[in-house]
């Protein structure tokens, strides 16, 4: 099984929002989330990308509005005239005790 995965923004949990208070510092437990579970954004077995022309065109266009490419994952308070790859989590596929449901 393959899972889309993005982790939050420190403002994602705010008391601003409606939010508890104690919500606000989730780092530790997002940290334990990332150990537990690392996301990737480039999913196949070989680490490669495939079919990446659409990708290609998109970039071209974002980038000469300003935009950036970032690895969302590792920026996730950076969410303005940002764009990457959709990050997944594949551990599942991985580690799963019984591979032959997938």
């Amino acid at each position: 099984m393959i899972s889309l995965y993005w982790l939050p923004a420190a403002s994602d949990f705010s008391s601003n929002i409606g939010f508890p208070a104690s919500w606000a510092y989730h780092t530790p437990y997002t940290n334990k989330l990332k150990a537990r579970l690392p996301p990737t954004d480039h999913p196949s077995t070989d680490g490669k990308r495939y079919l990446e022309q659409v990708s290609n065109v998109v970039s071209q266009l974002l980038d000469s509005q300003g935009y950036s490419q970032i690895t969302i994952n590792d920026n996730p308070d950076w969410k303005d005239h940002a764009y990457g790859y959709s990050a997944y989590d594949v551990s599942l596929m991985t580690s799963s005790p019984d591979k032959s449901c997938h």
